[in-house]
């Protein structure tokens, strides 16, 4: 029986996603639903655009204490174990873990005692200051256009770890900071920065053995990333981050059907990338 998905938002990589699970004969269907749920929804997964969780976070009764603190979630699960309700949801997060998995693949020796830097004031932005605090980082910079939110993004984030020193500037401060940037994670894509965009690429704020994030474009020469590799910094694309972050999900909902080696999922998912593929060890079930 196939695992029904169904997606909510602007959700990245949807087109590709559906293409390559189509190609590798993946036991998925997909089906339409609107939000709020219904009570009988036809799906077990909806996966959601990262703008949905600032709407659902507050109104959805089940949410796990990891999704609390990121402020993020990527999709519901509905939890068919639960006998007392059968049409249960949980918002569930697997793009931190992926993005901590890839960081630390990426960039084995990351210097915590540098800067991490991070765009945007949306709950992804949220997501990526806590994993950055997570990984060690006491010195953190929010990049924004809106400094009334980014600063109460701060002020909740400062709440939940001791000893942080987050600073909120504009794009146009950038240029200014020094070059003791160890990590650049971009939640924005190119249309959200506009002008800003400049400023972010030129890179003179994180020193050579950083590395920058690019979250949300999906384009695999987009021009931040383009200018990373310029400068030979090291560059983790959305592609790979999405393509890792499906596999999590599907091993985890699919269990024993889960029959696909790392590296052959992520190749289907890169073939048209520039970059080798990246195949972290995610744990497989064995074929039958």
């Amino acid at each position: 029986m196939s695992a029904q998905f169904a997606e909510v938002g602007k959700v990245p990589f949807s087109e590709m996603r559906k293409k390559v699970w189509q190609e590798l004969s993946l036991p998925v269907e997909w089906v339409e639903v609107t939000l709020p749920l219904p009570k009988k929804s036809p799906c077990q997964v909806v996966l959601l655009g990262p703008e949905q969780i600032d709407e659902l976070l507050p109104q959805t009764p089940r949410v796990p204490s990891d999704v609390i603190e990121a402020g993020f979630a990527d999709c519901l699960i509905r939890d068919l174990k639960d006998n007392k309700n059968k049409e249960s949801w949980w918002l569930r997060c697997y793009l931190k873990p992926a993005l901590r998995i890839l960081v630390g693949e990426r960039a084995p020796h990351l210097d915590t005692h540098g800067v991490a830097y991070v765009t945007g004031v949306t709950g992804l932005s949220r997501m990526c200051l806590v994993l950055a605090a997570q990984l060690g980082f006491d010195r953190l910079v929010l990049v924004t256009k809106e400094p009334e939110k980014g600063q109460a993004l701060v002020d909740a984030i400062s709440k939940l770890f001791f000893g942080l020193q987050i600073r909120v500037i504009g794009f146009g401060e950038l240029t200014e900071q020094p070059s003791d940037g160890s990590i650049l994670m971009n939640t924005m894509t190119d249309e959200a920065l506009g002008e800003g965009l400049a400023e972010l690429s030129y890179l003179n704020y994180v020193k050579r053995e950083g590395l920058v994030v690019d979250l949300l474009n999906e384009a695999s020469n987009s021009r931040l990333l383009e200018e990373t590799k310029n400068v030979q910094l090291s560059v983790l694309s959305g592609l790979e981050l999405w393509g890792l972050r499906d596999q999590l999900l599907l091993k985890d909902l699919l269990q024993e059907k889960w029959t696909i080696e790392a590296s052959e999922y992520a190749k289907a998912w890169l073939k048209n990338e520039a970059l080798e593929p990246s195949a972290p060890e995610v744990e497989k079930q064995t074929k039958v």
